[in-house]
């Protein structure tokens, strides 16, 4: 089911659109569309393919920038093209990383970047606009709302997420 569903997206040049736009509008039905590839995937395989290499090669397929030694334990990811994840980057069980958010009657979509050595933690949920820098971490549980910017060595946590430490300052 990856293969087909990742052939079949880079086939048609299926693309989550960038910017913001109406419900009813061309660039939301491409928008759906692209992501409903991925919901076919998440309902039937990814679970089986969940801490496996073949899950970052499902999300490269579907446009996702993934650097080396990524370990992805989630199904829950949107957007994929709209996504980077630098190297030796965990994303830990049932966390949500999209691209997307409704606002006001509009669809909304923004680059996520995650960089290297970074380690989101359980059950936490990253929107649309988010930049975290190398070697931080996102706490169990938090949230981090739509355009926070992470810098690196930072540890977040809470609802909404803000910065609670640094890593190595013990």
């Amino acid at each position: 089911v990856i293969f087909v569903a990742g052939a079949f997206r880079v086939l048609t040049g299926a693309r989550s659109p960038l910017g913001t736009f109406s419900f009813h509008s061309l660039s939301a039905i491409r928008w759906a569309s692209y992501n409903a590839i991925g919901l076919l995937v998440r309902y039937t395989c990814v679970n089986f393919i969940r801490v496996t290499p073949f899950l970052p090669l499902f999300h490269r397929m579907m446009g996702m920038k993934i650097g080396r030694r990524v370990i992805i334990n989630t199904a829950i990811i949107a957007d994929e093209n709209l996504i980077e994840i630098g190297d030796d980057t965990l994303i830990g069980g049932d966390a949500q990383v999209v691209a997307h958010a409704a606002e006001h009657g509009m669809l909304v979509t923004a680059p996520v970047r995650s960089g290297s050595r970074v380690t989101v933690g359980l059950m936490s949920v990253i929107f649309p606009g988010v930049t975290i820098g190398d070697d931080a971490v996102l706490a169990a549980c938090a949230v981090l709302p739509k355009g926070t910017q992470v810098g690196a060595g930072e540890i977040w946590g809470g609802v909404p997420a803000r910065k609670i430490g640094d890593v190595g300052s013990r």
